[in-house]
């Protein structure tokens, strides 16, 4: 039966969260031999279908994993519906033949931890913010031309020139549209009225 579980990771093929190993007890007593049974096959409560990859501790528990996830919770149990002595006939239709971790790779589903809702909303939130923030700018310098050059709105890795002809808003309500960047510094050129040290808004 189902000792301990696992963390909940998310399967990449479906988007599904699910476990992928757990610990397990109840099917050796303590002493045994579990480089015997390596590879063991055993079926979750669901039909899904797991193998034993190593021990757990020294009181006959054991490390069960399943390659494609399996919906699990603690004290169920598991079958060993595969049992045959190793080495006898047909002894691959019950194990997997495992010599170690690092040659699991080829049966192992790829995964990525899940997040949590509220950790995700919460990321969600801050990122907005910061959009929200890099939206703002101040009018660093006025050209002789009336032209403002305006910094803060943007970052450098932001190609500026994809916002031109947007409108802004300038101190206490001036419009004006960008009209191109200036420099490498995320700074843009503005059409519209403004003095240095006022802000300026993207719309």
């Amino acid at each position: 039966r189902v000792h301990r579980l696992g963390p909940k990771r998310l399967r990449v093929r479906d988007g599904k969260e699910t476990f992928f190993d757990c610990v397990a007890e109840g099917l050796f007593g303590q002493g045994a031999q579990m480089s015997n049974f390596k590879g063991l096959k055993l079926q979750a409560k669901g039909g899904e279908v797991g193998f034993i990859s190593d021990s757990f501790g020294t009181e006959g528990k054991f490390r069960v994993e399943f390659p494609d996830g399996a919906d699990l919770e603690e004290g169920a149990q598991m079958t060993c519906v595969f049992w045959k002595v190793k080495g006898g006939a047909d002894m691959e239709q019950c194990f997997l033949n495992i010599p170690d971790r690092a040659e699991r790779r080829d049966i192992v589903v790829e995964v990525k931890p899940a997040e949590k809702k509220e950790e995700k909303a919460k990321a969600e939130k801050k990122s907005a913010k910061r959009e929200d923030d890099a939206k703002m700018g101040r009018v660093a310098k006025v050209k002789d031309d009336g032209t403002l050059i305006v910094e803060g709105m943007f970052t450098p890795a932001v190609d500026v020139d994809k916002f031109k002809g947007r409108k802004v808003v300038v101190g206490d309500g001036r419009e004006g549209e960008i009209i191109g960047r200036f420099g490498k510094a995320g700074k843009c050129k503005v059409k519209a009225e403004g003095q240095e040290g006022e802000e300026v808004r993207l719309c």
